[in-house]
This record gives structure tokens, C-alpha cells and sequence, in this order.
């Protein structure tokens, strides 16, 4: 084998390792941004989940302050 010829097997062989790596750099750099894009697709739906749950809580307080209100205009209109 001649020296040109090795030198350029080793280029190659270099080369071949330089892509394989980069490419499981980038395949790992997708599943990392995949994994983060989950967690704020999960971190959103529970915070629209926590929303639903406050406003249906708010919604009860205010029914519940409403019938409070009614209860004391009766009694003081029987008074």
C-alpha cells in the first residue's frame, strides 16, 4: 500500500467517525428537545388543568356567597 493510499484510508476512516458522531450528537440532541417538549406540553396541560379547577372553585365561592347574601336579606326582611 502505497502512502498516499493510506493516508486517504485514514482521511476516510477519520471521516467515517466524524459522522457517526456528529450523527449521534444530533439524534441525542432530538431526544433531549423531544424530552423538553413533553415536559412543557405536561407542565401546560396541568396548568390548564389547575385553571379549570380555580375558576370552578371561584365559581363556587361566588354561588356560595350569593346564597350567604339571600339567606341575610330574608332574615332581615322578616325582621
Amino acid at each position: 500500500m502505497k502512502f498516499s493510499q493510506s493516508f486517504n484510508f485514514i482521511n476516510l476512516f477519520l471521516y467515517d467517525r466524524i459522522v457517526k458522531t456528529s450523527l449521534v450528537l444530533l439524534i441525542g440532541k432530538l431526544i433531549l428537545l423531544n424530552r423538553v417538549a413533553l415536559a412543557v406540553a405536561l407542565i401546560t396541560s396541568q396548568n390548564e388543568s389547575l385553571k379549570e379547577k380555580m375558576n370552578h372553585l371561584i365559581e363556587k365561592k361566588k354561588e356560595t356567597r350569593n346564597l350567604v347574601y339571600e339567606k341575610i336579606h330574608i332574615n332581615l326582611s322578616q325582621k
